[in-house]
Parts: structure tokens; C-alpha cells; sequence
């Protein structure tokens, strides 16, 4: 299935990871963005056009911890889901969004260091391979909206195969399932959506995948052995 089309005006990919796999896949993806590399101390970019349309990917190094828990909920007992920071933001433009709170711009972000992000996971993931760990992406991010440009969950699962203690959520608003060509054993990834009424989905869901295009990516992700999660 053919990926949205997020607007991408500028691509800027910071200095210290232009080598990188994911900088030449975001490239490749984006010929018509104006591409630039940032130095350290540059300014982050912003799309030319004047009455505010156009995004901006920023490729970058993530600083922090990329393993988290889930800050779950007050007053309801934690299901121990832990997050894997693997990036910024949403292309998407749903009226209720809680990302909205958090990011008050556009800009996207994509954290390219995946050595060290999965230096970090492999410590804690090999301590006990006996202990099953419940993971998701789509904390901070959908979790596939920048699948196609990135393929950051497709490397993400190529590392993964190493730990069958690891079962990582996919949660997301697309219809994207190039994440597939990576092969991971269906018991160890659970591709998930969330859902409501086709009303809703076209007045308060803005350029996400329609209710049906998400439907037939789960029924084929069924016809392929995956379970599924619907929120």
C-alpha cells in the first residue's frame, strides 16, 4: 500500500549523523525536499512557503534514554508497556491529539543513532531472556506514519530477531505494512490501530487512513499470521 504523502518541504539531517543508513533512505524517499545538513549551531530550517504549508524532517541523534516505561494512567494498575523512543511528532492531523500538547509545531523528528539505541536495548533485553518485555513506538510518534521514508521499524525488527523475549505494538493511523518486509516472526510483533466511525474519521482524523484501509491492513496482517490489536 502506497504510503500518504506527508508534505515534506525540507529534509535536514544533522552533521553527526549524515552517514547514516536512515539519512540515505530518508534522501532516496524525499527527492523533491530541499535537503540540507545541519551543522552544529545551525538553525533548524523551515519550509519556504509563506502561507505555512510544508513540514520539516529533522534527522537527528537522540540524547536520552531510548527504553522507557509507559507513563500509564492514575488510578489504574500498570501493565508494565514500555516505550522505545524512536522519534518525534505526527504527520497526521487528528483534532483530539495529545501530541499536540507536547509539540506546538509541524516539525518531525527521526532519531538515527539506532547503534546506540539498540546498545541500550540489547543490555537490558539480554540480562534475563527468560523475562518477556511488552514494547511500542507509537508513544511519542505514530508508530508507521514515517515508515516508507525512515524504515526505521523495519531496522528496528532486524535487531529484535535476536531477543524472542521482545514483543513490539505497532500502533498507528496509516495503512503502511512495509514493515513486513523485514520477516519477523509473527508471535513477536502485534500491529495495532486505532479506530472509530468513518464520521469521525473524516471530520476529526485529517489525513490519516480512511476506517476500510486500515481494516484490510489488519485482515492482511491476519492472512499472514499476525495477531492484531484494535483500539
Amino acid at each position: 500500500m502506497s504510503p500518504a504523502p506527508w508534505d515534506i518541504a525540507v529534509l535536514a539531517v544533522d552533521a553527526a549523523v549524515d552517514a547514516t543508513p536512515m539519512a540515505a533512505r530518508a534522501r532516496a524517499a524525499l527527492p523533491e525536499a530541499r535537503q540540507v545538513v545541519l551543522r552544529p549551531g545551525d538553525p533548524l530550517p523551515a519550509p519556504d512557503d509563506p502561507g505555512g504549508g510544508g513540514r520539516t524532517l529533522h534527522i537527528k541523534a537522540h540524547k536520552g534514554r531510548f527504553l522507557r516505561p509507559c507513563p500509564a494512567t492514575r488510578h489504574y494498575r500498570c501493565c508494565g508497556y514500555q516505550i522505545i523512543h524512536i522519534g518525534e511528532n505526527c504527520p497526521m492531523d487528528c483534532s483530539y491529539c495529545i501530541l499536540r500538547a507536547y509539540f506546538r509545531d509541524r516539525t518531525l523528528t527521526a532519531f538515527a543513532n539506532t547503534e546506540a539505541m539498540f546498545a541500550e536495548l540489547g543490555r537490558v533485553f539480554g540480562r534475563d531472556p527468560s523475562r518477556l518485555f511488552r514494547v511500542g513506538t507509537g508513544q511519542f510518534a505514530d508508530a508507521l506514519a514515517l515508515e516508507p521514508i525512515t524504515g526505521h521499524t523495519r531496522e528496528l525488527l532486524g535487531f529484535l530477531a535476536g531477543h524472542p523475549n521482545v514483543v513490539l505494538e505497532l500502533k498507528s493511523k496509516t495503512a503502511d505494512l512495509t514493515w513486513m518486509e523485514a520477516d519477523p516472526d509473527p508471535k513477536t510483533v502485534l500491529p495495532s490501530w486505532s479506530l472509530n466511525a468513518p464520521a469521525i474519521v473524516a471530520a476529526e482524523e485529517r489525513d490519516t487512513a480512511s476506517l476500510q484501509a486500515r481494516l484490510a491492513a489488519a485482515r492482511a496482517c491476519v492472512q499472514a499470521g499476525y495477531r492484531v490489536c484494535l483500539h
